[in-house]
């Protein structure tokens, strides 16, 4: 991901009077407020670098493993580790883009645990593609 745009600024140029009140401060008296800096970044959306990347490796695993994702009561039980490896990312990433909402978090009443369902994910991932 591309550095942000940051923006630095001296305080002394907007705040005169400021820098001043701190120069009279004694536990500051061996620092150069002069040089004091104010220091802005740019705002970045969050995004997926990789969206299609993650989209084929959980479309190759549903495909060859889908029989074997386990369904308790009609419902696909996949926790967040077993959800790392479909999409072949890491487990801080997932955690990311799960806070994000690029994945929508899942409650399993049944089992009362975080369980997430694959084609419900992979269609998240399209509508995060598409949109």
């Amino acid at each position: 991901m591309p550095r942000r745009k940051k923006i630095t600024m001296l305080i002394k140029e907007l705040y005169p009077n400021f820098v001043e009140n701190l120069k009279q401060n004694p536990l500051l008296a061996d620092y150069d407020m002069e040089t004091l800096q104010l220091i802005v970044l740019k705002k970045q959306s969050p995004r997926i670098m990789d969206v299609d990347k993650a989209i084929t490796s959980l479309e190759r695993y549903i495909a060859i493993n889908g029989k074997n994702i386990e369904v308790i009561n009609g419902e696909q039980v996949i926790v967040k580790k077993d959800l790392v490896k479909m999409l072949d990312i890491s487990r801080p990433t997932l955690d990311k883009w799960i806070e994000n909402g690029f994945i929508q978090k899942r409650y399993s009443p049944t089992l009362k645990i975080e369980a997430y369902q694959a084609n419900e994910v992979l269609e998240q991932l399209k509508k995060h593609r598409n949109g």
